[in-house]
């Protein structure tokens, strides 16, 4: 909620002050920083979220989704002129996945950020394909309900979808749209 974001910053970074080792509240505010960054392209807020991941990865070297949420925000505030910095984000990326491959944090958020490369970074990331991931993903959340996402099954199955769209394999892509036409609606409104 767009409307209550700049609270819920207030209350997180709060929160920080209190207890500057809480893994679990600065990988939450890293992600606010991070949504907030690439829905509203604010370069502050990639800043934000950058430094918070790298404290978090600091803290939990571990946290393969700090990791990956820290390589794609590198390759946001590359902006793809920064290519060390680029490299080095679709590398963590990269890495999350190979250390955690039955991650779904890892393997979604990687073709998410890839959607937005041109075809030269993903060369350079050895043409990195997105679809295996989201497939993973999609199987995942099949015929899965979850209070805080109940679209996750519908969208992912909308997403790979597209990926065959774009792709030009129209029966897989509308084999996908149907599965996620056909998923039920949440029982509970809102």
């Amino acid at each position: 909620n767009e409307a209550k974001y700049d609270e819920a910053i207030k209350y997180m970074e709060e929160s920080r002050q209190l207890d500057p080792a809480n893994t679990n509240n600065l990988y939450n505010l890293a992600r606010a920083y991070f949504y907030h960054a690439l829905t509203t392209n604010n370069a502050e807020s990639a800043k934000k979220s950058e430094a918070t991941l790298a404290k978090l990865m600091e803290l939990k070297p571990t946290n393969t989704r700090a990791l990956t949420f820290h390589g794609s925000i590198l390759t946001f505030i590359s902006g793809g002129k920064d290519i060390p910095k680029f490299m080095q984000g679709a590398s963590e990326m990269k890495t999350a996945i190979d250390k955690d491959p039955q991650n779904i944090n890892n393997r979604i958020v990687m073709p998410f950020t890839a959607r937005n490369f041109p075809p030269q970074a993903l060369a350079a990331m050895g043409n990195y394909d997105g679809l295996k991931d989201l497939e993973f993903v999609r199987d995942a959340f099949n015929g899965q309900t979850y209070y805080y996402a109940p679209h996750a099954d519908v969208v992912m199955k909308a997403f790979v979808g597209e990926a065959y769209k774009a792709r030009g394999d129209e029966a897989k892509a509308k084999a996908n749209f149907e599965a996620a036409l056909a998923v039920a609606k949440p029982a509970k409104p809102g």
